[in-house]
């Protein structure tokens, strides 16, 4: 590999993707698992190819892809909170950049778009953060994607390796006996069937996704993505080390206003708000903040959410009165 060139990996690439098309011409071949977005030559070294210069390639032997993908987990660490560019938003903008390059060379075909993993190490066991991952691979239409995994180091107990122990890719405590809370996270979108509802955010830092499971109900996640939380996740004080770098502070819990415009008439909607903190802590089941009626005018139901912290993530199931 050390000695290899991005030539070396597209003719590796292609002299695969004949064979394996001799032997079984109906076969589905994805490529080419980029570590890392990139659409300019050099961009992550030196040994892979950009995007661009792949899908030039591909587009030019007759390739023809079932999908192209790449990978999501670049850390980009500074010592303030806001000084990681890789926010979980910049999926959307990638997603929407490989549409276009592939539209852009019909030789192609469609292909489908797959990220292979997503979750970078400093942030991928962060409630808020895991959110952010999946509201922009949600909204940005990404057909396939993973979940990361990374080593660990339980406070005050040996290192681990989250892709070999069973764990869940660290959704589960180091026994796999208890979920952490990176779980609810992923029990609660497993739950959001039914019809996607549009929503967006004035804060790139402010992820939020939401379903109508049924006629009568909106189910609703919104969270906060901010920074590194070495107190919920380990591999974060690791990340920090690797690129020498400290982390900073925490930034302040702000205020959120919601508004849910309801598919339904009423003057007003009961409404549970469950909270999903960011720990290491094995969590049983979030616990319930607010349980209540709320009132609803001209169809809206506004949502305070007084002191959303860096990395939580609210739980909001608002049903018909």
């Amino acid at each position: 590999w050390a000695a290899s060139t991005v030539a070396d990996f597209l003719q590796q690439f292609l002299v695969a993707y004949r064979a394996i098309k001799a032997a079984d011409p109906s076969a589905k071949i994805i490529g080419p698992s980029l570590s890392a977005f990139s659409d300019y030559p050099g961009q992550y070294g030196a040994h892979e190819p950009d995007l661009v210069t792949f899908l030039n390639f591909a587009a030019a032997h007759g390739l023809h892809l079932a999908a192209v993908n790449w990978h999501e987990i670049g850390d980009s660490l500074g010592q303030q909170p806001r000084d990681d560019p890789n926010l979980p938003e910049i999926i959307e903008d990638h997603v929407a950049e490989a549409r276009a390059l592939i539209a852009a060379r019909p030789a192609l075909g469609r292909p489908q778009v797959w990220v292979n993993e997503y979750g970078r190490p400093s942030d991928y066991e962060i409630p808020g953060w895991t959110l952010g991952d999946l509201a922009a691979l949600q909204d940005a239409g990404v057909d396939q994607a993973g979940r990361s995994c990374w080593p660990e180091a339980v406070p005050g107990g040996a290192a681990f390796d989250d892709c070999r122990a069973p764990t869940l890719d660290g959704l589960l405590a180091d026994n796999a006996s208890l979920p952490r809370a990176d779980y609810w996270v992923y029990a609660t979108y497993a739950h959001m069937t039914g019809t996607v509802v549009s929503s967006r955010s004035s804060d790139a830092t402010i992820p939020v996704l939401a379903t109508r499971p049924s006629g009568h109900q909106v189910l609703a996640m919104i969270g906060r993505d901010v920074g590194c939380l070495p107190d919920a996740n380990q591999a974060c004080a690791m990340a920090h080390a690797a690129a020498t770098t400290a982390p900073g502070p925490p930034d302040p819990p702000v205020r959120v206003a919601v508004g849910v415009h309801l598919p339904w008439s009423g003057r007003s909607a009961n409404v549970t708000i469950s909270l999903i903190q960011p720990t290491w802590l094995p969590l049983a089941v979030p616990p319930v903040v607010f349980r209540g009626s709320l009132p609803v005018v001209s169809g809206l139901l506004v949502l305070p959410l007084s002191s959303v912290a860096d990395g939580q993530v609210y739980v909001v199931t608002i049903t018909r009165r």
